[in-house]
């Protein structure tokens, strides 16, 4: 039972006997006697329940949430109710420190996309500044940084930042830092542009390659436009293991693709302009032997730790007399598929370079000059006589002389070339055989080869 008592200065306390057994008081203010009353009732009840260690009835809690938050605290002080404490709000970061705390959590990027996260912090706080708050940034803010960055860049980079804040505030707003993402509604689909577009001739390419100071740089050209690699991400995998001369494929792994559905490696073609710049390198990365061990690496001398080519290219297209042109590895690997579209099928072309349709038909296919030639010459050839002369071209229709000369010529330059079963490279056998090798005279000699 509960008891009322006023106090002289007019004030109500109810006393009541927990569940230990103590006397305690409840002090409700200067109130007048009937809610005093209804009070005690509802106070024996919330008793009753903490003695029975019950759950209070639906109405008595209701009447509870009901009263002064100091009211509530006294009875929660007495052991009659509990209350949760609300979880502190978490401190609003600056901007620099949400961008240092966000990328060194992305475990699942390669360092390359770091180094694109890294650039779009430059930016954000190069115009934000570094100890701006995140709730400080608008949308009206974040309009005007992207314009900005579209006075300072080109069209496709300034929306690859924006895709980057984006991701950055929608980070925050998952954390409760802000409410909302202000750069939510920003243009970041990177979209297909002609204007740094540029069709790689092959009389440009011969020339870079002939000014290429050795076999490994020779390779390096040949496959960045002949055979359509992304570089340096695709050429720094390769090793001879991966290359098949006999069969005439190679395996190419690829970083880019390999979070895909069997996105980690394709089978492609030695494109016969490959083929002799793939022999000279072996030749002269096995000292002449054609013997090498297929762990190691095609590329070797050239592997450059921050994997930037392009300033030595540059230097050999001066060299060539060759004026560089924009993007100048993507730009040979679209010239590649370019060329390679008016040869053979779409599907085939996209598995041998990694690519979907989709991205080839935006980024990748050019109408070149050839076309127009094409279009305008009154005696071009028609569909079949055209697929006949490609066929030729490509020896699918090939003599069983020329199948065999290519055969006997990769077997006396004692070429050891793996063949890939199932997308795996056989090992080179262990056993000596009997056959012969290839000297720079270009004489034949029998000899007894030990693998």
């Amino acid at each position: 039972m509960a008891t009322i008592a006023r106090e002289k200065n007019g004030t109500i306390r109810v006393w009541f006997v927990d569940a230990a057994g103590q006397r305690k008081g409840i002090r409700i203010g200067k109130v007048a006697d009937d809610y005093a009353d209804r009070f005690k009732l509802k106070l024996e009840d919330l008793v009753a329940a903490s003695i029975t260690n019950s759950t209070p009835r639906e109405d008595l809690a209701r009447w509870v949430m009901g009263l002064s938050d100091e009211i509530q605290d006294r009875l929660a002080r007495v052991g009659l109710i509990e209350i949760e404490q609300a979880a502190p709000e978490p401190e609003v970061p600056k901007l620099a420190d949400l961008l240092d705390q966000w990328m060194a959590g992305r475990y699942d990027v390669k360092p390359t996309s770091k180094l694109v996260y890294g650039r779009c912090k430059n930016w954000l706080v190069k115009y934000f500044g570094e100890s701006r708050t995140i709730d400080k940034i608008t949308e009206g803010d974040a309009d005007e940084w992207a314009a900005f960055l579209r006075s300072e860049l080109g069209e496709n980079t300034a929306r690859k930042m924006a895709s980057v804040a984006k991701q950055v505030f929608r980070h925050a707003v998952r954390k409760r830092y802000v409410e909302a993402n202000p750069f939510a509604d920003l243009s970041a689909a990177v979209r297909a542009s002609d204007v740094r577009s540029h069709f790689v001739t092959r009389e440009d390419i011969t020339k870079a390659i002939e000014a290429a100071s050795d076999p490994e740089w020779k390779l390096i050209i040949a496959l960045a436009r002949y055979g359509g690699l992304r570089m340096p991400s695709e050429l720094f995998p390769l090793t001879w293991g991966d290359i098949d001369l006999l069969n005439g494929r190679m395996k190419i792994t690829s970083p880019k693709t390999e979070h895909h559905v069997k996105g980690g490696s394709r089978i492609c073609p030695i494109f016969p302009e490959l083929r002799q710049y793939f022999e000279d390198q072996l030749f002269s990365a096995s000292d002449g032997t054609g013997r090498i061990v297929p762990t190691r690496h095609v590329i070797e001398e050239h592997r450059l730790k921050s994997g930037n080519l392009a300033t030595q290219f540059c230097r050999i297209l001066k060299k060539a007399g060759v004026i560089p042109w924009p993007k100048l590895m993507i730009n040979m690997r679209s010239s590649c598929q370019t060329e390679l579209e008016n040869r053979f099928p779409t599907h085939v072309v996209c598995q041998w370079l990694g690519n979907s349709p989709q991205v080839a038909f935006r980024h990748y296919l050019k109408v070149t000059d050839d076309h127009f030639k094409k279009a305008l010459d009154p005696g071009a050839q028609s569909g079949a006589n055209l697929l006949k002369t490609v066929q030729d071209k490509t020896g699918q229709n090939g003599t069983k002389e020329d199948t065999e000369s290519v055969s006997d010529r990769i077997k006396s330059r004692g070429i050891c070339s793996p063949p890939i079963k199932n997308g795996i490279p056989e090992q080179c056998p262990e056993t000596p055989i009997t056959g012969r090798y290839w000297t720079r005279t270009n004489d034949l000699h029998d000899v007894n080869v030990a693998l």
